[in-house]
């Protein structure tokens, strides 16, 4: 008889868990509505800015996802088109637009809002970056950047902190 095969010897182990709380059904239902709560943003009017069509789409499908009202547009012009009659609470614009940059557009909008007495939070979203920029980005009056490709969770964030959700 071949004795190289040994079977597994049988150990036995103790472990106390007394230290370890488990969460009740209570806490992980107020986990749940404290994590909704910061990221609904029903009713929110959002004005999505991106001359790309898919990550215009993606942007306004994950805050539409969320309870936002969204419009995006492809450019500077339609932005402000869409801006005659509808007013939104948040802007997210990308810098390199194609007929005028995402720092004119912002321009614009807040010259229209000493019309309306209102200031619309503003991100920028730019797949050029670079930690010279974001002083620029700043002083042009945008209140957040995100790079791209954005982290879609860390957008919903900022616009909710940016409109007071949180």
């Amino acid at each position: 008889m071949d004795n190289r095969f040994q079977p597994p010897i049988s150990k036995s182990l103790t472990v106390k868990l007394e230290d370890i709380t488990l969460p009740t059904q209570e806490s992980e239902s107020n986990w749940s509505d404290s994590q909704n709560k910061v990221l609904n943003l029903c009713g929110l009017q959002t004005l999505v800015v991106d001359n790309d069509v898919d990550t215009r789409d993606l942007l306004s499908f994950v805050l539409q996802e969320k309870g936002a009202e969204v419009i995006g547009a492809a450019s500077t012009s339609e932005a402000i088109s869409a801006t005659t009659n509808w007013y939104p609470d948040v802007l997210i614009c990308d810098i390199c637009l194609p007929d005028e940059d995402g720092y004119t557009l912002l321009r614009k909008v807040r010259a229209l809002e000493a019309e309306v007495g209102k200031q619309i939070p503003a991100i920028a979203i730019t797949g050029l970056l670079r930690e010279e920029d974001c002083p620029k980005i700043v002083s042009e009056g945008f209140q957040k950047y995100l790079p791209k490709p954005t982290d879609l969770d860390e957008l919903v964030r900022v616009v909710a902190e940016l409109v007071g959700r949180k």
